[in-house]
């Protein structure tokens, strides 16, 4: 609600209301109280691709796209051309069973305590041949939250009725083709020459290493 309005936001097109959607994937890691470097700018999102946009779609077909996005792949994975929507999100997601909440290590063999110890911090916990007991430092296993393929900001600026109206459909480089399959799906017959770029020369990477550096100045 805060972080994606402000900083996707192409000037030429700042009073058009928008839908701006990223997947989950594109954040790597979290971000946790201290310093923020640009190591921790890599680690959090170590992407270069940009963003990218279809003006004009009729907000009617583009409200549902994230819906598609998140529940609708075995509809949409018809297409044999189409990766699995699970790529979509981060990938300690996929092909392991999560648990809503703390991550849940006495029901898997992925991470396992390390000692009986529960004064540990959190960290990657490893099981090998060799035993649970090689890591040179010892940490409870990192909790992990089931997360939506995508996620999406509407935006805006001049509060007008959205029903009836148009909206740029603005998102990152990479799920470009599910945005197009979602909006086949949904009976617009958009082609690659819809697909306009948005913000020329900035990404996902950079511009949150800019939001942070403007609100958070003297608090990381």
């Amino acid at each position: 609600d805060y972080v994606l309005p402000e900083v996707v936001n192409d000037t030429t097109r700042a009073r058009k209301p928008r839908l701006i959607l990223l997947n989950t994937g594109a954040i790597r890691f979290d971000v946790f109280k201290g310093a923020f470097t640009k190591d921790s700018t890599y680690i959090v999102s170590p992407f270069t691709s940009g963003f990218h946009y279809i003006k004009d779609v009729p907000y009617t077909n583009a409200k549902e796209v994230l819906k598609l996005l998140n529940s609708g792949a075995e509809t949409l994975e018809d297409s044999e051309s189409m990766p699995v929507f699970s790529s979509l999100a981060p990938p300690e997601q996929q092909g392991r069973l999560v648990y809503e909440g703390d991550y849940d290590h006495h029901r898997t063999s992925l991470q396992v305590h390390l000692s009986g110890s529960d004064n540990l911090k959190p960290g990657y916990t490893t099981k090998d041949d060799a035993g649970n007991d090689g890591d040179d430092t010892v940490h409870s296993p990192i909790s992990f939250y089931r997360v939506p393929n995508c996620i999406q900001s509407t935006v805006n600026p001049d509060n007008v009725d959205l029903e009836g109206a148009t909206v740029d459909v603005v998102f990152n480089e990479f799920i470009e083709a599910y945005i197009m399959l979602a909006l086949k799906f949904l009976g617009l017959d958009y082609s690659d020459a819809d697909v306009l770029k948005y913000m020329y020369g900035k990404d996902f990477t950079t511009l949150l290493a800019d939001w942070i550096t403007l609100n958070w100045s003297g608090h990381c």
